[in-house]
C-alpha cells in the first residue's frame, strides 16, 4: 500500500571507516555509495530556519523522508542525492544526515534530515 506512495529514490551513503586513529578517537569517517531506497521526501514547513550569531549565519531546512520497512537504513547513513525513478535530481540536493532515530511507522519508516555542511 505505502509501496505507490514511494516515487522516489534516495542514494544512501554508508561510513565504512574502522577502528581508532593514533589518539584512540574513532576513525575519520570514510562515507561510500550503499545502495538506492526508493523513497518519498518532502519539506513540511516552507522556508528556511536561520540561526545568527554574530557575523556567521547558519541555516537549517527540515527535510522529512519515509522509506519501506523493508529498507536498510541505519542511523548513522547519509542520502548523497534524491531522484526520481527516471534519475533526473529532485529539489533536496546532498548530502543530507539522518538527523535522530529512524521513526517506525505502521506501513513504513520515517527519518528527519539536515544538509551537511
Amino acid at each position: 500500500m505505502i509501496g505507490r506512495r514511494l516515487t522516489m529514490v534516495a542514494h544512501v551513503l554508508r561510513n565504512v571507516a574502522t577502528g581508532k586513529d593514533a589518539f584512540g578517537h574513532p576513525a575519520k569517517p570514510d562515507y561510500q555509495p550503499h545502495g538506492a531506497l526508493r523513497c518519498f521526501s518532502w519539506a513540511p514547513k516552507v522556508g528556511v530556519d536561520a540561526i545568527v550569531e554574530g557575523q556567521k549565519v547558519a541555516v537549517k531546512q527540515d527535510v522529512r523522508m519515509m522509506f519501506a520497512l523493508s529498507g536498510d537504513l541505519l542511523p548513522g547513513d547519509r542520502i548523497a542525492q534524491v531522484t526520481n525513478r527516471d534519475g533526473s535530481e529532485i529539489h533536496f540536493r546532498g548530502p543530507l544526515r539522518i538527523e535522530g532515530e529512524i521513526d517506525f511507522k505502521h506501513t513504513h519508516r520515517e527519518v528527519a534530515l539536515v544538509r551537511v555542511a
